[in-house]
């Protein structure tokens, strides 16, 4: 794609971008999916790119993975990776002595929880992750990319699809409930599901200068967030997470809790979907991130 001669590249750009509308394509999943896999889409089908060709699985799938459908196909995809595996990568390869210090440090999202309880880590972990699958499975390993995450588990709203790709909703105010309805009692509310524990309270308590809600128009004009004496703050699990199954595969459905893409500094989760830092693993956007592996291999 990018070592050719002879090519017209803004030109191939525009009619790859075209293409994806005429194949089908909708604006929702184009926010999905990259720039380069849409001019990958295009070169396939007009027969300037070899297809791609992928080793069939044979057997049970490892341990800890499933055949799932995604979208019009079959793939292994693992279940949240938990501290347990990230550990014992470290041990073998030696990861956290050559991992770089722009990292956030991966044992403040992690320290003193189960073994068996999923791993909160940056990008940079997750992709250090897959190599280390990669040569115990013997094939490629990756992340899943936006539109896989989406294939498996859709947003909780066509509200919050809308709000996908911008800045962090909820970075300076905690979210809004999901429903609010007078009842005789008073008005009955229900809130966002949270998974995190912070150390640190991360927002400030209402207030008259603090008020519960940004103003109807969705812009804060102050900020709830609090300043931490020391950050990134502690961050495991709440005692009881909020599962739910999507697609026979169990996500944490909350406004915190998220899932690295394959994609660069993406994260997927069922109220967001957007930019963060590769280094972190979500502390500076009071959110926490996790990792699922995808093999990429055809299943039967």
């Amino acid at each position: 794609m990018y070592f050719r001669r002879n090519v017209w590249e803004e030109r191939e750009a525009h009619r790859a971008e075209q293409h994806f509308y005429d194949r089908g394509g909708d604006r929702a999943e184009r926010r999905r999916t990259s720039t380069d896999e849409v001019r990958r889409l295009y070169l396939a089908d007009i027969g300037a790119m070899p297809p791609v060709t992928r080793q069939v699985w044979q057997g049970p799938p490892p341990p800890g993975f499933h055949v799932v459908q995604v979208g019009e196909v079959r793939r292994l995809v693992s279940d949240l990776v938990t501290v347990d595996e990230f550990r014992r990568m470290f041990a073998e390869t030696g990861y956290l002595e050559r991992r770089d210090d722009g990292n956030d440090d991966w044992e403040r999202a992690n320290a003193g929880v189960a073994a068996d309880v999923p791993a909160g880590a940056t990008w940079n972990d997750a992709q250090a992750l897959c190599a280390w699958k990669e040569r115990a499975l013997k094939v490629g390993v990756r992340l899943l990319t936006r539109a896989e995450q989406r294939a498996l588990r859709p947003f909780f709203s066509h509200r919050y699809e809308q709000m996908a790709g911008g800045d962090f909703y909820w970075e300076s105010f905690p979210p809004r409930p999901l429903e609010e309805q007078e009842t005789a009692g008073g008005i009955h509310r229900i809130d966002v599901p949270s998974a995190v524990a912070w150390s640190e309270p991360r927002f400030l308590p209402i207030g008259p200068d603090q008020p519960e809600f940004p103003a109807e128009s969705g812009i804060a004009t102050t900020s709830r967030k609090r300043w931490l004496a020391d950050f990134p703050p502690r961050a495991p699990w709440v005692a009881t997470l909020p599962w739910a199954e999507h697609s026979g595969l169990r996500f944490i459905d909350a406004w915190d809790a998220y899932e690295w893409c394959q994609e660069w500094g993406w994260i997927s989760g069922r109220f967001w979907e957007g930019v963060i830092g590769v280094g972190s693993w979500g502390a500076y956007k009071n959110v926490k991130v996790g990792v699922r592996l995808i093999l990429d291999v055809d299943v039967p």
